[in-house]
């Protein structure tokens, strides 16, 4: 659901209404998490499996398999980034603002694709520039 037509909580035009709308517009600006273009090709979708709100949709972007977060959906809680195999999700828009908006514009058509099949943690990446990280260090 787009944020301008989600409820709204508090009495309208009340203080608490202002703070709440600000901060979802804030967020959507903000994007808490991205996925980037190491993914392009590689879809591991072990994201998928920690998600606990389901915002990480697959699908294909310059003919290759692809992932994005949903910005208005994703609640910024922190599991996709350290179960990304090699390291293709970034914390926030501003590390990559390219593949931020292009998660932003492809996530209300990838959202319908169906599940991705995840790889194995260890399967090596099929990109040679792409590397395996330790993901207890991420």
């Amino acid at each position: 659901m787009p944020l301008s037509t989600r409820p709204r909580f508090g009495r309208a035009g009340s203080q608490d209404q202002i703070e709440i709308t600000k901060t979802r517009e804030q967020k959507e600006e903000f994007m808490p998490y991205v996925i980037t273009d190491k993914c392009l090709g590689e879809v591991y979708a072990n994201c998928t499996e920690v998600c606990p709100v389901n915002c990480i949709h697959p699908g294909k972007y310059k003919d290759q398999s692809f992932m994005v977060i949903d910005p208005e959906e994703c609640t910024d809680c922190t599991s996709c980034f350290t179960a990304c195999p090699i390291g293709a999700i970034v914390e926030d828009a501003g590390k990559n603002p390219e593949y931020g908006k292009i998660n932003a514009e492809l996530a209300p058509t990838f959202k319908n694709n169906p599940p991705a099949v995840s790889r194995p943690s260890n399967d090596p990446p099929k990109r040679p520039e792409n590397k395996l990280v330790d993901l207890k260090k991420a």
